[in-house]
């Protein structure tokens, strides 16, 4: 559970420095594939 809570008070304190729209997932060569909008 710490480590829950941990993760989620990590994304809310640097959700405001995420650019717009977010990298979700990456190739093989670490290039990033797909993108998702920032929102709630």
């Amino acid at each position: 559970m710490p480590v829950i809570l941990a993760t989620l008070a990590l994304s809310l304190a640097l959700y405001p420095a995420m650019p717009d729209p977010v990298p979700v997932h990456f190739d093989a060569a670490g290039i990033v594939d797909d993108y998702m909008a920032k929102g709630w």
